[in-house]
């Protein structure tokens, strides 16, 4: 079976929708987030470790100015850091992990 990818046909969404607030500002992540982010993610998670991929994944998604805000709160619980993050890996391997399974 051969896979045809017609790349002039591929627009990744750039729709957001809203993660988290602080102190009134909105983050936001994107709705949907192409397959090409999680390959690039695995890859960097093989090469480098497993908190660049981390990484990888945080900035393809929310961003850095999102993740250093996150830094910046003081008495931030870790539930809710933990939270935030799986929101990222679902965005990024979501359909991939769940395809993976089985």
């Amino acid at each position: 079976m051969t896979f045809k990818i017609d790349t002039t046909a591929l627009h990744p969404s750039q729709e957001r929708e809203a993660l988290f607030e602080i102190d009134g500002k909105e983050y936001t992540v994107p709705k949907s987030v192409g397959a090409e982010v999680g390959l690039r993610a695995t890859q960097i998670a093989a090469e480098e470790g497993e908190l660049a991929g981390t990484m990888y994944c945080v900035d393809q998604t929310i961003g850095r100015e999102a993740y250093d805000a996150l830094c910046k709160v003081e008495g931030l619980p870790r539930k809710t850091v933990s939270a935030i993050l799986a929101v990222c890996r679902e965005k990024v391997f979501g359909d991939m992990e769940e395809e993976g399974k089985g």
